[in-house]
């Protein structure tokens, strides 16, 4: 079917399941409940630009001296979904037991959170400098230059670390058949 092994069929499913479930989530967070993402970022933020925020829990981080809230729709929420489902179909055929196959479904979230945290931190210093020393424009063009920042970055990030993690994938199987 499509090329997939039927013996990993059941994992590629969980991680379309899980990916699914989290979808749903989503939509009935609001800001708080999405804090272990948000908050990790804001520290990376931090650190780069020198500025600080204040979390305001109805709405999130608020950067006065940058004049930006980081909130929801900043989280990379729909990035991590992408990345875990990515990293699970990607790994999964390079090992054999059923306990490393999931244990691979757990790893795999926990990398793309960790992947997420960094991509996300990534998305909004390139956009923050974009907007503030390349683009003066109207809001409507801002808009679309921090949603095509967004699209690219995220985008790039995703094929950067499907070739890294595939290159150590392939490299530790044909090191395993040596052995």
């Amino acid at each position: 079917m499509f090329g997939i092994e039927r013996k990993n069929m059941a994992f590629y499913l969980g991680a379309i399941f899980i990916f699914v479930v989290l979808k749903f989530l989503y939509s009935n967070f609001n800001t708080a409940e999405l804090f272990v993402l948000l908050k990790p970022t804001t520290v990376f933020i931090d650190v780069l630009t020198g500025a600080e925020s204040i979390y305001m829990e109805d709405k999130g981080f608020f950067y006065e001296s940058l004049n930006i809230i980081i909130n929801k729709s900043c989280s990379g929420y729909h990035f991590l979904g992408l990345c875990f489902v990515m990293l699970s179909f990607l790994s999964i055929k390079y090992f054999d037991s059923n306990l490393q196959k999931t244990m691979i479904l757990v790893f795999a979230f926990l990398g793309a959170y960790i992947i997420t945290i960094f991509v996300n931190s990534s998305r909004i210093i390139a956009s923050l400098f974009f907007q503030k020393n390349l683009f003066h424009a109207t809001d409507n063009l801002q808009g679309i230059v921090h949603e095509s920042i967004g699209l690219i970055t995220n985008l790039s990030f995703l094929i950067l670390t499907y070739l890294i993690v595939e290159k150590i994938l392939i490299h530790k199987k044909n090191n395993a058949k040596l052995t």
